[in-house]
């Protein structure tokens, strides 16, 4: 008896009560295993907290980082249901997105698991205005934005070398069949108004013109990069490609005249021995006015080639897995983009 009387053994050792009986004799045993611990199975919790970053459709609404409690076996179209009881949004105009060095790293199904979501995971819900991916009126396109960068080794001053990303990624709703260049600019000036300045009409800044859509083309690419101080204007203009086979010439010119919709260019040295050149170029008056360019790119913000975006009024072709990349100059971002 004071052997096994322990307090030990009366607090922290017990009896797990067996019985068997024998099928044939039907004779009952009971049994009494001594232990000193149990495996017990501990209560899982069925639902998992999130945050994810709230981005509404109005421009004027800043982002929102918003705390969440969903289900843990729950697919993405439960998140929606959660978030859009904070938000007041219907959960089928929301997109969710997983959003990884500025740039999409995946968009969401709605009947995906919420599985597949991490915790270092920075999770970007959009709202847009249809409730219809396929809607016939109406596309998602994603937006991203790029440092416009060139190369040191290259003549053409327009030939990006590198386009790192910064900021965090729009998706934007356009025309699906109707969209060309200049309705695509205004629709990201309005979509980015709370943190981009657009410059007035009286407002001169240095800016940068591209011609992308050339760069399909056979020929050599034309381009020009025209700045303003007061009242004269500095220009360059790369030459084409002369008959005898050589490479086009760069002539540096002086003064650019405006006179309607044209830019006359002319040179202005008192040397005798410079070349002497002009050149027209008919600018619309929209363009000379675009702090940014577009582009089409790829998922991982790189140029997509064979697709041009071309600025000559027409309607843009673009497909459900068309990107958009927004080129900023240094001195248009520093001036004009305050994220």
């Amino acid at each position: 008896k004071k052997r096994n009387d322990s307090i030990i053994v009366d607090i922290f050792h017990g009896l797990l009560k067996s019985t068997v009986q024998c099928p044939d004799c039907k004779i009952i045993s009971v049994t009494f295993d001594p232990f000193c611990y149990l495996s017990l199975p501990l209560p899982i919790k069925k639902e998992r907290p999130m945050e994810v970053f709230w981005v509404p459709l109005p421009s004027e609404n800043k982002p929102m980082q918003i705390k969440l409690t969903v289900p843990k076996a729950g697919s993405i179209r439960d998140l929606c249901t959660a978030l859009s009881l904070q938000v007041d949004v219907p959960a089928d105009r929301m997109v969710v997105t997983d959003v990884y060095n500025h740039r999409f790293h995946k968009i969401f199904n709605m009947e995906e698991g919420v599985n597949h979501i991490l915790d270092r995971d920075d999770i970007f819900v959009y709202e847009i205005p249809i409730t219809d991916i396929d809607d016939p009126n109406l596309m998602i396109v994603p937006i991203y934005f790029r440092d416009k960068k060139y190369s040191e080794q290259q003549s053409d001053q327009n030939s990006v070398s590198s386009q790192p990303l910064f900021g965090h990624p729009l998706l934007l709703a356009v025309p699906r069949d109707t969209c060309t260049y200049d309705q695509l600019y205004q629709l990201l000036l309005q979509r980015m108004s709370r943190y981009v300045t657009v410059p007035d009409d009286s407002d001169v800044w240095k800016e940068e013109l591209s011609h992308d859509e050339d760069d399909s083309s056979s020929q050599n690419t034309n381009s020009s990069s025209v700045g303003a101080s007061n009242a004269n204007w500095t220009a360059e203009y790369e030459g084409a490609e002369a008959s005898n086979g050589s490479i086009g010439q760069v002539v540096q010119m002086d003064t650019v005249t405006r006179q309607g919709g044209r830019l006359n260019i002319t040179n202005n040295k008192s040397d005798p021995g410079d070349a002497v050149a002009s050149c027209s170029t008919s600018l619309p008056p929209s363009k000379s006015k675009r702090i940014f360019t577009l582009r089409a790119a790829n998922s991982f913000g790189r140029d997509e080639t064979g697709t041009i975006l071309t600025d000559d009024g027409k309607p843009l072709k673009l497909t459900n897995r068309t990107y958009i990349a927004v080129d900023w100059s240094k001195d248009a971002k520093d001036r004009f983009f305050n994220e």
